[in-house]
């Protein structure tokens, strides 16, 4: 069984009338965060703190204040909770496209598909200091063979990729759908 098969996918999180359910959304995220840990210790600890710490951020503003969806959470103009959810996004549009340009690019390894989506997608937000610890970050990605066993573990490797599309096209939805709705992203 693989991780797509055991933690709650982005391709489950319907977007409804009212919005993104932020419960359902927040178990997704705390799926990512697994597929993070099947990569190894020290490999992308910095997106891993940065992610738990937003989800940390945004779970305690929803759970306080029982909002039913994200965009609740923007009506709410609550400024750290949105910025919890402006830099949730951030990294997802992050990872979804590095995850994304994987698939697309089989001759492709993993370092380069975030090195990427890393200058497409936030290289932009952060300083000279954050970049060059960026960078050392990617380099360390486990080989693409290495991943897609890591995170297959031990599953058909048709069906991984299979179940990893539905999630990232699930993902893509709620980023391109919350993107359009953030006051800054």
């Amino acid at each position: 069984m693989h991780t797509f098969q055991t933690v709650k996918s982005f391709a489950d999180v319907e977007i409804l009338p009212a919005g993104v359910p932020a419960q359902d959304f927040l178990a997704a995220s705390d799926g990512l965060l697994q597929l993070f840990d099947l990569l190894g210790h020290g490999v992308f600890t910095f997106i891993q703190a940065d992610i738990r710490s937003n989800i940390s951020g945004l779970r305690s503003r929803v759970n306080t204040h029982n909002d039913p969806t994200l965009e609740a959470v923007l009506a709410a103009s609550d400024h750290n909770a949105t910025g919890c959810l402006v830099r949730l996004i951030r990294g997802f549009r992050y990872v979804c496209r590095a995850l994304s340009t994987m698939q697309a690019h089989p001759e492709l390894e993993l370092y380069v598909c975030f090195k990427l989506a890393y200058d497409q997608v936030l290289r932009q937000f952060h300083s000279t200091i954050v970049r060059s610890l960026v960078a050392v970050a990617i380099r360390a990605a486990p080989s693409r063979k290495d991943f897609y066993t890591r995170i297959g573990q031990g599953g058909d490797p048709e069906e991984l990729d299979e179940e990893l599309s539905k999630w990232l096209a699930g993902l893509d939805k709620i980023v391109s759908h919350m993107s359009r709705l953030l006051p800054y992203h």
